[in-house]
């Protein structure tokens, strides 16, 4: 069984080991920065503990699904093991997980538009995201940068990327009692979109501890992007970056998935945004 050092103060363990734990689901290039600070921020504060199995494959380097990086087979193999179902955040995760007894658990999914993480995905895989430190997944990461070099922007966005885009995408809305957030939402009110997701996730947190939690967050996040990559996270980037002919095809290939997206952003925006 893999330990992970608890941060939290041990008179609060108490306090949290009857509270139902949490998948905290997403992708790619949908603001996994800010996302991962304030779950550690949640983590600080004592209301649940947060562990990021894959932020420690990636930087760390422990093995979980070998040099392919696609540690999302052994998650589900070793579910029970790994994920306890009171009193944790598991995530970011992206990639949907099944395993026997996750029913326990909150679900959470963040979503965007698909066509946006495609864009993204280009310019950082391809050209400005940060090199892994551990070997195995530094080979698998260059290839996959030198493959995404060989082509044009509009080329990637037609690629067969797409297609796992789009089953990650229907594996998630076919979860079970989950709830959706959207980038959109997100980038509406990050306050608001807060709000609904220490909900979701069963935590309380009172309006001037959340106003002190993203200033920290703010911080932290502002000071990594110093040492990283730049990101425009604008929404609806297709209308600046790809011909009507390709931006037409894609609104077609995705056209459930961007519905969702929208009704749902819509939702969340009507009855988060006044609280």
């Amino acid at each position: 069984m893999i330990k992970v050092r608890s941060s939290i103060p041990r008179e609060l363990i108490r306090a949290i080991e009857g509270k139902p734990s949490s998948l905290f689901f997403t992708t790619h290039k949908c603001a996994s920065t800010f996302v991962s600070r304030y779950l550690s921020e949640i983590n600080r504060i004592g209301q649940l503990e947060c562990i990021d199995y894959a932020g420690l494959s990636w930087g760390k380097g422990l093995d979980l699904g070998g040099a392919s990086g696609d540690k999302y087979d052994f998650f589900e193999e070793h579910g029970r093991t790994l994920f306890a179902p009171k009193g944790c955040i598991y995530g970011p995760l992206r990639k949907p997980i099944d395993f026997d007894g996750d029913d326990l658990f909150r679900k959470v999914v963040f979503l965007r538009n698909p066509i946006d993480i495609l864009i993204s995905q280009y310019y950082s895989f391809g050209y400005t995201h940060p090199i892994p430190p551990v070997k195995e997944r530094k080979e698998v990461f260059l290839r996959r940068r030198s493959r995404i070099q060989k082509l044009s922007l509009e080329e990637y966005v037609l690629s067969d990327d797409r297609e796992e885009i789009k089953r990650i995408y229907n594996d998630y809305f076919s979860l079970k009692e989950h709830q959706l957030l959207t980038y959109e939402f997100f980038r509406s009110s990050r306050y608001s979109f807060c709000q609904a997701l220490n909900e979701f996730l069963g935590v309380t947190v009172s309006a001037q501890e959340l106003l002190k939690v993203l200033r920290n967050v703010d911080i932290r996040t502002k000071l990594f992007l110093k040492k990283t990559h730049l990101r425009s996270g604008d929404n609806d980037q297709a209308k600046s970056k790809l011909s009507p002919v390709v931006e037409g095809e894609l609104r077609e290939y995705f056209k459930s998935e961007l519905s969702v997206i929208k009704s749902r952003t819509e939702y969340l925006i009507e009855n988060w945004s006044a609280r």
